[in-house]
């Protein structure tokens, strides 16, 4: 019995998802989309409409360029649910879609051609359907269809199924991969986690779990979709049982079709489930996974903290004490040490350096701590100012719990009595920052030793500005004699400069004559294959200074210049060249392959040999190296971030690659 009704059950959740797959099918009649067909960025036509007009596929303005993609065309603003290739470059006005006689959806610019969709089998058209699916097909089926490769959002009728993600974007007008994702994973739990992080359950923001997973057994098959009525579910078998699961519903459950449901995975990291009136325009937030922002797992950057705003679901990030914005502009990037600090924590006697803590109400620290220990609150601050390893110490119920740099998943809720976060940064002896020295003289005396202070900094000022003045004067006016007589120079037809000495322009015939009817022709890769001659040339890969985008003829950007500085520091490190094959090991041939090894086998020491090195600063110049190669160059830093990486000043990224 209890299986039959499971049985009604499942059939009862499943019936809009029939209604929609027939709706569906109606659609895939109806083809608007001829083999040869052209879209253009910003000429007509520029986007293929679906028959009712409710979407639109084709080129959208991203970052003064253009990328491809799917948004809801019925409504007043555009809202993107599909993107193409979406962490490519923008493309420029002169850029094209193509989708060929052979059956290819390709995009072609000046420097290359992408392929964003093709068939093994013959096909004969393509269509963008009222779904807001984009299908390709043969004679008689699709072949090829947006919903199978979904970016950040579900739409009605489409499945997230088991293994697959959904990536938010960077922003609302970025639509590149963003800081977290939703996993419809294997086991039938529906996860949220932040993408710099492993997806593993203390990463974790949000969940949706299944709910007799010990009973169940081991899921078969497993999805999330959303009905034409705006409900939100997910769907689970073993192949004997089932479990459907309703996630959310819409408050304006409707089969109208002017009304257009999604479920996005917003750029904070927020799952969310909309409502479109096309007929008014009007937007509305059915449901969200979370209350407010901070509750998603990494909103806010490396050594930073989240502080959900009163009466709203924004968060605010904000540095620790002594810490300075990545980007001031985009303050969810986190934040880097702005201090400077020793090993020896002060301890020498030479040292000009002291440390202070700073006490914050309701700050509780993410990741995990170093220490664990119960002590009264005062203790707990002295603690973490003795101990050099310790950078922030949180109290709560009597436990203190000591943390390192860097400082992750960091909040601050104004309703939490329990916590006290004690955070510690380093001062100069001499000017203490954020406190104010106390004269050393006698009380009476504070007056009059500070107007002596005023007056003596005001002759200094005074002084300097009076010197750059008269250095800029003296500049001018030796500038001025300079070009005066440069001038009378040129005026003069028998003193002006021979012509051999200055720079001047060749014709063409003067250049064809010189190089001997351009005999030999000079040219990031290029040579003759030994069996061909002519000007038959053939690219040839090396491994070198040059990153591996430009390889594969992507565009080319400051992230080249990284990559080759990263392969340059690794040889300073290593006393070698970048490939040397008279070595012992075939492991040791490619530089960057070797320090790669010895890093995770934390075996530095092969790579200096018998030196003595400080094996901090030793690690530290290696992680910095491999982060400067790494194969993405979004993930390369900038060369700023490389200097105060290298000076210490900024604290070294943790990736999976590592």
């Amino acid at each position: 019995m209890a299986n039959l009704a499971n049985t009604f059950t499942y059939m009862f959740l499943m019936l809009p998802v029939l209604f929609a797959a027939i709706e569906v099918g109606a659609q895939q009649q109806h083809s608007n989309i001829t083999l040869g067909s052209i879209l253009y960025p910003n000429r007509n036509p520029s986007s293929w409409l679906s028959s009712s007009g409710l979407f639109s596929f084709g080129f959208f303005p991203k970052r003064g360029g253009f990328q491809v993609g799917i948004w809801i065309a019925a409504t007043s603003e555009k809202t993107v649910v599909w993107t193409a290739n979406r962490d490519d470059p923008p493309v420029h006005s002169e850029a094209y879609l193509e989708f060929t006689k052979e059956g290819k959806l390709i995009l072609w610019t000046k420097q290359n051609m992408k392929v964003i969709a093709e068939s093994p089998q013959p096909v004969t058209s393509a269509s963008m359907l009222d779904s807001g699916n984009f299908v390709i097909y043969n004679k008689t089926n699709v072949v090829w269809e947006s919903f199978d490769y979904p970016t950040d959002t579900i739409l009605v009728g489409q499945r997230l199924t088991s293994g697959h993600s959904l990536v938010s974007s960077v922003s609302e007008f970025d639509h590149s991969s963003g800081r977290f994702y939703l996993s419809m994973q294997a086991d039938g739990n529906l996860v949220g986690y932040p993408t710099n992080y492993l997806n593993r359950p203390e990463a974790s923001y949000w969940a949706f779990m299944l709910q007799t997973r010990g009973e169940f057994g081991n899921v078969g098959s497993v999805f999330v979709g959303l009905t034409p009525t705006g409900q939100l579910f997910r769907n689970a078998s073993n192949g004997f049982r089932f479990q459907a699961n309703t996630i959310a519903n819409s408050s304006n459950q409707s089969t109208n079709k002017a009304v257009i449901y999604r479920a996005t995975l917003d750029p904070d990291g927020i799952f969310r489930l909309y409502t479109h009136n096309v007929d008014n325009s009007s937007l509305e937030i059915n449901w969200s996974a979370l209350q407010n922002q901070c509750q998603a797992r990494g909103f806010c950057g490396v050594n930073s903290y989240c502080t959900a705003r009163n009466g709203s679901n924004i968060g605010d990030c904000s540095c620790f004490p002594g810490f300075l914005y990545v980007n001031r502009a985009m303050k969810f990037q986190g934040c880097y040490r702005g201090f400077v600090y020793e090993e020896s924590c002060g301890s020498s006697k030479d040292s000009t350096l002291a440390y202070n803590v700073t006490a914050i109400q309701h700050l509780k620290l993410g990741g995990y701590p170093f220490s664990q220990v119960s002590m009264v609150e005062q203790d707990c601050r002295n603690s973490c100012l003795e101990d050099c390893t310790c950078w922030a110490a949180q109290y709560v119920n009597g436990v203190c719990s000591k943390f390192k740099l860097p400082f992750i998943y960091s909040t601050l809720n104004r309703t939490d009595e329990s916590v006290k976060t004690f955070v510690k940064q380093s001062y100069n002896i001499s000017q203490r920052a954020g406190h104010t020295i106390p004269y050393p003289g006698k009380k009476g005396d504070r007056n009059k030793s500070r107007k002596e202070i005023i007056l003596i900094l005001s002759l200094v000022l005074g002084s300097v500005a009076f010197l750059f003045t008269v250095v800029a004067i003296c500049s001018y006016i030796f500038y001025r004699s300079r070009a005066n007589q440069y001038q009378k120079l040129l005026e003069n037809p028998y003193l002006r400069p021979n012509e051999e000495f200055t720079l001047r322009s060749f014709s063409y015939s003067e250049l064809e004559k010189a190089t001997e009817h351009f005999k030999e022709e000079i040219s990031h890769a290029k040579f003759l294959v030994p069996d061909q001659v002519g000007n038959q040339l053939q690219l040839k890969v090396t491994r070198g200074y040059s990153a591996p985008e430009l390889q594969n003829s992507a565009l080319i950007s400051d992230k080249v210049d990284v990559y080759s500085y990263g392969v340059m520091l690794l040889e300073i490190i290593c006393c070698r060249s970048n490939m040397d094959v008279n070595v012992s090991t075939e492991d040791e041939i490619f530089l960057p392959t070797w320090v790669h090894k010895c890093f995770i086998e934390n075996d530095l020491n092969k790579l200096v040999g018998d030196e003595e090195v400080d094996v901090k600063s030793l690690e530290r110049m290696v992680k910095v190296g491999l982060l400067c190669i790494h194969d993405n160059p979004d993930l390369r830093p900038s060369m700023r971030n490389v200097v105060l990486m290298l000076e210490g000043t900024m604290d070294i990224p943790f990736l999976a690659w590592y």
